[in-house]
């Protein structure tokens, strides 16, 4: 005689109490902005710059020439706002009960840390995305709320394109490890011809998406550069440009977008009403039906980009 365990599922464990959530974007091109707080609506950033030309030495004369001048660009924040329900007690009848205490009195206390966690974590992914790809005119509520980097730029008129006969030489229709050593050179070379004196600046960078910072890994692997070291080189997602102080920089927010960007961080400013408030999550039981978790997060962002002339593009 045997076992007869037909009338049996199979046995699954479901008592763990860890959760396991997804990989979240990090929002990591606003930790290269210059950071403006209690801007409740709109700021003027002032811009100076400056004329001068040299003269004749010889004789007494005395002409005035050259001038500084003084501007303005303009940093509008929006509102944003996100709300969101859950009802504890839909916790009840899966293996979820097992982190909920006992008793039918829960609170905001009772919210499992790990869901707080990854609600922030895609709070993240979306503040990544719209603040390289935020266009007011879009169709998307999670990219309309403000104009992002590449709308800015686009917006600005006058950056440089360097995938171009100039810089390239027969413009790219790719971009891939066969393409990017070649562009971010052509990049470079647009740079230092638009702003002069740059080639030393270590705020320089080269944002491209992510697949696009492994092609070039790849690349210069392949390629066998005797003085690529990947441990001083390489790392925390930025990569130096063989020959140069410059860095490319991987950004979650370009991924799938055939455009890269060669930006001084300090041409980049987001302004925001009240300092982190994009990781600030409110949660609170609802004291009218003492049922129900609310959850509030309410904020302003908006980015400028004063000098969009001293941005340098690869657009396939």
């Amino acid at each position: 005689m045997g076992f007869d365990v037909s009338a049996l599922s199979n046995y699954s464990d479901e008592q763990s109490k860890e959760l396991v959530t997804r990989s979240q974007f990090a929002t990591k091109t606003a930790k290269f902005a210059t950071k403006h707080i209690k801007v409740k609506s709109s700021k003027k950033i002032q811009k100076l710059g400056a004329t001068v030309y040299m003269q004749d030495g010889d004789g007494c004369a005395y002409t005035s020439t050259g001038n500084v001048d003084l501007s303005q660009a303009t940093l509008t924040t929006t509102r944003i706002k996100f709300n969101q329900d859950f009802c504890i007690q839909e916790l009840e009848d899966k293996w979820t009960q097992i982190l909920l205490q006992a008793g039918q009195q829960y609170t905001e206390a009772d919210m499992p840390a790990e869901i707080r966690k990854v609600i922030l974590g895609e709070f993240g992914e979306l503040f990544e995305k719209a603040d390289w790809q935020g266009d007011t005119t879009s169709g998307n509520p999670n990219l309309n709320r403000y104009n992002g980097i590449i709308k800015l730029i686009s917006n600005g008129g006058d950056a440089t394109e360097a995938n171009v006969s100039a810089y390239y030489g027969t413009p790219a229709t790719v971009l891939d490890q066969t393409t990017i050593v070649a562009a971010t050179d052509a990049m470079m070379k647009a740079f230092n011809a638009v702003v002069p004196g740059s080639a030393g600046k270590t705020t320089v960078k080269i944002f491209m998406g992510r697949e696009k910072f492994d092609a070039l890994r790849i690349a210069y692997r392949e390629k066998n550069y005797f003085g690529f070291n990947g441990t001083t080189d390489q790392g925390n997602d930025e990569m130096r440009i063989l020959g140069s102080n410059y860095m490319a920089v991987a950004v979650d927010g370009l991924n799938g977008i055939n455009k890269m960007f060669m930006i001084d961080t300090v041409n980049l400013h987001i302004g925001m009403d009240g300092d982190a408030e994009d990781e600030k999550l409110d949660m609170w039981l609802d004291p009218s039906t003492r049922e129900t978790i609310k959850s509030k997060m309410r904020l302003r962002r908006g980015w400028c980009i004063p000098y969009t002339d001293e941005v340098v593009t690869f657009i396939i």
